[in-house]
């Protein structure tokens, strides 16, 4: 009985802690909400600029009246070397990784490809 009581508790556990795990997927216009937390955020690519050793794709609107960046620094340019970002310009991609601020608009840094997906 000791070991059903157990099992239970274990399986009741892992249920209700099941949507602290879940991504929250947000708009970029969402995304100014969420600083700190890691999140999805699915958006049409309208830009792709490198400016000082930085890569922005803007999402949803061009520079500067996009409500959402997307960062890769120089470092993390090898990373990226096997897609051609300015081809994502038009489609709808998603990215994942923690919303931070820069210059009051939110942004995710890529660190590797995985966090980005093309959806169309």
């Amino acid at each position: 009985m000791t070991q059903q009581k157990n099992t239970l508790s274990f399986i009741l556990a892992l249920f209700f802690s099941f949507p602290l795990f879940a991504q929250i997927e947000l708009t970029p216009d969402e995304a100014k909400d969420y600083f700190g937390i890691e999140c999805i955020v699915k958006g049409k690519a309208m830009e792709v600029v490198e400016l000082d050793g930085i890569k922005f794709i803007n999402l949803d609107k061009k520079y500067p009246n996009n409500p959402f960046n997307i960062v890769i620094f120089e470092r993390d340019f090898q990373e990226f070397e096997s897609i051609d970002l300015q081809d994502l310009i038009g489609k709808e991609i998603s990215v994942l990784g923690t919303i931070k601020i820069y210059n009051d608009k939110p942004q995710i840094i890529l660190y590797e490809k995985e966090q980005l997906n093309i959806l169309d």
